[in-house]
């Protein structure tokens, strides 16, 4: 094969690739924004945090859409709080527990 079909081969699959936008995974989303709070907690509010990793994402997917098949269901999902909430519960932040046992803590030493 010549020099040039090689080329041409190779320039073919390269176009094949970028052509071919992926998907990015909901689960690999919703890891990747939990790793990202166990680095930051304590730092800020745990609000804060949330907000701050949903603001990355949702600007990396923005200006990421061609290299994402799924990016506009991605985008929905963290604007509608789909990403927060599946993070919190990754995370093990149950806020409605977290309220009950406040209460119960309060109700306890009320006289």
């Amino acid at each position: 094969m010549s020099c040039n079909k090689d080329t041409k081969l190779i320039w073919e699959s390269y176009q094949n690739t970028l052509n071919e936008a992926d998907e990015f995974s909901f689960d690999k989303l919703v890891h990747m924004g939990s790793e990202h709070y166990e680095k930051v907690k304590g730092s800020k509010e745990r609000e804060e945090i949330y907000k701050e990793i949903e603001e990355t994402y949702l600007t990396f997917f923005k200006n990421n859409m061609q290299q994402y098949s799924n990016a506009d269901a991605i985008i929905n999902y963290i604007e509608d709080g789909g990403f927060r909430d599946d993070m919190s519960n990754n995370l093990g932040h149950d806020e409605d527990a977290e309220l009950d046992m406040i209460d119960r803590a309060i109700n306890k030493f009320e006289f």
